[in-house]
């Protein structure tokens, strides 16, 4: 949580930190997800599933970002796992 901190306060004044942080780590996840979504989810256009699916995953870190309570891991866990199923069943109603 800190260095996204960092990131989002320093990538005004030094963007060359978010473009190194990025291109060593969540851009390879996502290419790793769109290769998965793919192939084992069979969709032709895996794009903004992906982003739709991580930013549900990621919901949960702006309140931690604005101050509120942290969840607990059993929060996170039905958080993930109830956009997870959400994705799936998107994905099924459109199949």
């Amino acid at each position: 949580m800190e260095t996204f901190r960092l990131l989002v306060a320093e990538s005004g004044k030094a963007p060359e930190i978010t473009k190194a942080f990025f291109s060593v780590g969540p851009e390879d996840t996502g290419a790793r997800l769109f290769r998965f979504f793919a192939e084992r989810l069979k969709l032709s256009e895996p794009d903004q599933p992906v982003r739709l699916w991580t930013a549900m995953l990621l919901a949960l870190r702006d309140g931690v970002l604005l101050g509120r309570a942290q969840p607990t891991a059993r929060e996170i866990e039905e958080h993930a796992r109830i956009a997870t199923d959400f994705l799936l069943a998107a994905i099924s109603f459109e199949g």
